[in-house]
């Protein structure tokens, strides 16, 4: 409860829950990931015991996210609406399933399922047909950018069957889930 509080009593109007302990107002590199750690907490605590006074926290914590999504690139960096980088999104889009599920609103226009499709897509085709042709690479990190982010959303990504269809020796290259 004194965590919750503590979230909510740091939380800007905008639905900002960045908040540095030294007082300082200049955002680091931990901004986005700060915010969407704070914000998964808060849905999950609303979505637990649909406390109402949780509500309004979540649903901005929510709002500061969509508002906040690169325009053009689909995703979330260090600062609102500039770049994409796959961990800072990777939780951005956890906090957006949190509230999803907790029954807040949260709103697919910006195309929030079209850029995790595309990214784990880009990131496990790197991995399985490498540019520089070097030996295609299975490691712990394609598991978890197709197999832990994406089927939250309702999606398998494609090269994540194209994958499986190269382990199984019956497919030359990626796959199509489409």
């Amino acid at each position: 409860e004194l965590a919750l509080d503590y979230l909510i009593s740091h939380q800007r109007p905008n639905g900002d829950l960045y908040y540095r302990a030294d007082g300082s107002v200049q955002p680091t590199f931990l901004w986005y990931y700060s915010h969407g750690l704070a914000s998964i907490a808060l849905c999950e605590a609303y979505g637990m015991s649909r406390d109402r006074q949780l509500q309004r926290p979540a649903q901005l914590a929510l709002d500061f996210i969509m508002n906040s999504q690169e325009p053009d690139l689909g995703g979330w960096r260090y600062g609102p609406q500039f770049g994409s980088d796959t961990s800072v999104s990777g939780w951005q889009l956890m906090a957006l399933k949190s509230g999803d599920l907790r029954f807040l609103l949260t709103d697919d226009s910006a195309g929030t399922l079209a850029y995790a499709r595309r990214t784990a897509d880009e990131a496990l085709a790197s991995r399985l047909d490498p540019a520089d042709g070097s030996p295609p690479v299975d490691t712990v990190a394609t598991f978890v950018e197709a197999w832990v982010r994406l089927p939250l959303f309702g999606a398998i990504p494609d090269a994540a069957l194209g994958m499986e269809a190269r382990r199984r020796g019956s497919a030359p290259g990626l796959a199509a889930s489409r």
